[in-house]
């Protein structure tokens, strides 16, 4: 039996034809990590870039479900739609604790949360599952006294910043991880709302594809706000935060 936490419903259109569709956000139990994998390499045949999706193992399903870690679904239809995890690494775990890649204070290490995965079914894409499941981790994680929120996205993958972004993040590194994929850092402070941040300058505007140069713009205080599509080219909009001399990102 599922651990429901909410339910709602959406539109789905296919072809001028329009259905609702009643969906259940669940707590994910071990039973339901076949499923996952299942989602996942749905996802994986789906994708334009390989070096966007950095898939999870049966192993590490187990070892997260195990350790510090919340995992949710969307159950709906015919299966599981979307999957969210987070996790919660230790103050001196320096891969995972991503408050290391943006010199956050050592104090408020154990205060690190990550959005490890954020899964949606493609033919489920465009109904906000994502933001959704974002928005509901980020209320249960400010519950739960966690002031600083990360998740790391391929630079290439302008539907995920985007989500990111519409959820309250900033990119404020850029660097490889997970051995040899380059991701943006994306970082919220829970207890700042960043949408009402006040920033000066002028917008920069930066394809996602330049990596030197946003790399050079965030070592100056500059951090990613926006994703926007200019002329056929993805453009990631940076702007100078005025806090900056003691919140910049790193190299």
């Amino acid at each position: 039996m599922m651990n429901i936490i909410k339910s709602d419903e959406f539109v789905k259109t296919i072809n001028s034809f329009s259905k609702l569709v009643n969906y259940d956000i669940f707590f994910i139990e071990r039973n339901y990590f076949s499923n996952i994998l299942k989602l996942q390499e749905i996802i994986i045949n789906d994708l334009d870039r390989e070096e966007n999706f950095h898939p999870i193992t049966m192993n590490e399903l187990e070892t997260e479900f195990n350790v510090n870690s919340e995992m949710i679904g969307i159950m709906a239809e015919y299966g599981l739609i979307a999957y969210h995890s987070v996790y919660f690494p230790n103050s001196d775990e320096r891969e995972y604790n991503f408050g290391f890649d943006i010199a956050l204070p050592s104090y408020e290490m154990d205060k690190v949360a990550n959005i490890k995965a954020v899964m949606v079914h493609p033919k489920y894409r465009g109904h906000r599952l994502g933001y959704i499941l974002n928005m509901l981790s980020l209320e249960r994680l400010k519950n739960k006294g966690y002031n600083h929120i990360f998740a790391t996205v391929s630079p290439y993958n302008s539907d995920s910043l985007l989500m990111f972004m519409h959820s309250g993040f900033v990119i404020r590194n850029l660097k490889y991880k997970y051995g040899n994929k380059l991701r943006c850092i994306v970082y919220n402070d829970i207890t700042k709302n960043f949408s009402q941040i006040k920033y000066f300058g002028k917008e920069i505007f930066i394809s996602n594809e330049d990596i030197e140069t946003q790399k050079k713009y965030l070592n100056e205080g500059y951090v990613g706000v926006d994703i926007r599509n200019i002329d056929n080219q993805y453009k990631i909009v940076y702007v100078n935060y005025l806090d900056h001399k003691t919140t910049r990102g790193g190299a």
